[in-house]
């Protein structure tokens, strides 16, 4: 599932930690025009799998899709070089 964090009138961080509590199951990629690295950190640390920016090219949000279906976490190029 993928996650808009900006979104209201609850946020992607908010509805992440309340989905995840109720289906533990699920595997969220959070997605924001936000390229800091705290964003990534607090998406994951609430039991999101993944985080791709807004701007991330498309290959690149088809291939966080495939490795979260498949098990991996994932953080875009962009946030994951600072």
């Amino acid at each position: 599932m993928l996650m808009d964090i900006n979104m209201t009138p609850i946020n992607g961080f908010e509805a992440t930690k309340e989905i995840v509590e109720k289906m533990p199951d699920i595997k969220i990629i959070g997605v924001s025009a936000n390229n800091h690295p705290s964003y990534a950190n607090k998406i994951l640390a609430l039991g999101g799998w993944g985080f791709v920016t807004k701007s991330s090219p498309f290959d690149e949000l088809m291939g966080a899709i495939v490795k979260v279906y498949e098990g991996e976490k994932y953080v875009c190029k962009e946030v994951a070089r600072d």
